[in-house]
């Protein structure tokens, strides 16, 4: 029959065995979750700063600006006009009249030469809105810019500070229980040990049986002992 202390101290070692694969099994079950995890937060960084990129596009396109460009010349020339046009209202209201009877040529000749001057200064004006819708428009893509950059590097320092800590997360996660650990060792050594030291006796009793002419021993018997 097996020796019961022996029988004892194998379970122990089993067991010290087993509380450490459990240790370890649930430090590599903790470890992939906390990956997952990293990984998901970082795929989500990644989608926010490509989406963030996308809905800034359409207005770089040539279209885009180009309907910009007109709308922001239009309304610039449309206020340099309406500047002029109240400004040659002041300049007839305010000017010198001419008294007595005129000529219908000199009737028709000062009405065509402010009309001319009234014609040149849209003109200007118009050329003026175009330059100031140009700078408008640059000044405006550059804000934008500007302003995407700054919203791309927020999203890069905060998935950078959530990697930081996903790290920690795992390395941690990595490491298995140091209580269960310790337990698992203790066990297993004194199993281990326990053991061999139970079969070291029963080897010993075994031979001091066989020396007395006495076939007594506490291990179970491999072979069939023969007597005369």
């Amino acid at each position: 029959m097996c020796n019961p202390a022996v029988a004892a101290f194998a379970a122990l070692a089993a067991a010290g065995a087993a509380t450490k694969y459990v240790a370890q099994r649930n430090a590599a079950k903790a470890t992939d979750a906390a990956t997952a995890q990293a990984i998901r937060e970082n795929s989500a960084f990644n989608q926010q700063a490509t989406q963030k990129v996308v809905d800034a596009t359409p207005q770089f396109k040539a279209t885009e600006r180009g309907k910009r460009l007109d709308a922001a010349t239009t309304a610039a020339t449309n206020r340099g006009n309406s500047a002029v046009e109240q400004a040659a209202i002041r300049t007839n209201q305010g000017g010198p009249k001419v008294s007595g009877r005129l000529s219908k040529r000199f009737v028709t000749g000062e009405a065509k030469a402010a009309q001319k001057s009234l014609d040149t200064s849209k003109n200007l004006a118009r050329l003026l809105g175009v330059q100031t819708a140009n700078s408008t428009l640059r000044q405006n893509e550059g804000i934008a810019q500007g302003d995407l950059g700054t919203q791309l590097s927020n999203i890069a320092r905060n998935a950078q500070g959530i990697d930081y800590a996903n790290r920690i997360n795992i390395n941690e996660k990595s490491r298995p229980n140091a209580g269960l650990m310790f337990l698992g060792d203790l066990a297993q050594g004194i199993g281990t040990a326990g053991a061999g030291a139970g079969f070291g006796g029963a080897g010993a009793g075994a031979g001091a049986g066989a020396g007395s002419g006495v076939a007594s021993f506490s291990g179970p018997q491999l072979f069939p002992a023969a007597y005369p």
